[in-house]
């Protein structure tokens, strides 16, 4: 293995220098042989109004086992449904009264997929006259990363492949399943130092990404809750479209404690609980 793979790695379809396909599709998908992972994928065929093609599309859920609190798998649930539901084009499903592990997260979601599949789906005798079009995917990863910190990343991807990331939250809670905010992390008055660090990682990673400098700019406001600790120092993520262009996918800001020892808060330090 050439270098530690991430659930990134893994959700993306990288390989990374490992032996084996780390795919959705692959027989040795890495991810399925981690313990307490569901593992849960399902297929579906299904046309758009006053489409005359045929769709195939598929749900993969590799979710975590437990959840830390009700409240946390709940409010996963309600995020993670409205990609379902841009994905489907359908309504919101009201999410089940208790959702307090990872089989009620996986089972709630293949409830929706079948339902959504039996909305838009083809009658028998209507599948050999249409084109097999595109196939969609859509996946959901959950795991806890790091102590209390969660990420569940969603991927819709047009081709089949899967591999076009999406969305993707980072939440760290605190022993009452309450999600830590950006104050509850730094002190107070830290914002325009943060904000200074994390245009310089901004402007280092557009370099990275685009193989050259970015023009020169405003700075930009990077400060507010969209943060959670890892085990490098304090996480800022930004969806794509959120920063920067689309194409360049998901920003994700790291400052490391030790750089910003001095602003954290005195239970906060080096990623403590």
């Amino acid at each position: 293995m050439g270098r530690d793979i991430t659930l990134l790695d893994l959700f993306y379809g990288m390989t990374g220098g490992v032996e084996g396909d780390c795919s959705y599709r692959g027989t040795c998908c890495v991810l399925d042989s981690i313990p307490g992972v569901i593992r849960y994928e399902d297929f579906g065929e299904w046309r758009e109004p006053d489409d005359q093609r045929r769709y195939e599309s598929s749900l993969i859920l590799y979710v975590d086992e437990s959840f830390p609190s009700e409240a946390i798998a709940r409010k996963l649930a309600i995020y993670a449904d409205s990609v379902l539901n841009d994905y489907f084009y359908q309504g919101s499903t009201s999410l089940p009264e208790n959702m307090r592990t990872g089989k009620d997260f996986v089972g709630f979601f293949r409830s929706r997929f079948v339902e959504a599949d039996s909305v838009m789906g083809l009658k028998n005798e209507d599948k050999e006259s249409l084109e097999v079009f595109y196939p969609y995917r859509l996946a959901v990863v959950l795991c806890r990363i790091y102590k209390t910190t969660y990420i569940l990343e969603t991927s819709v991807d047009g081709n089949g492949s899967c591999g076009c990331p999406s969305d993707a939250i980072y939440a760290t809670y605190d022993s009452n399943g309450i999600p830590l905010k950006f104050e509850d992390i730094f002190i107070k008055g830290s914002e325009s130092r943060v904000n200074g660090l994390l245009n310089e990682r901004f402007d280092k990673e557009y370099e990275k990404k685009n193989d050259r400098k970015q023009e020169p700019h405003d700075s930009y406001n990077l400060v507010g809750d969209n943060c959670a600790l890892v085990k490098e120092g304090v996480l800022f993520y930004y969806p794509p479209y959120h920063l920067g262009c689309g194409a360049e996918g998901q920003y994700n800001l790291i400052l490391e404690y030790d750089e910003i020892e001095d602003l954290l808060k005195e239970n906060i330090s080096h990623g403590s609980e």
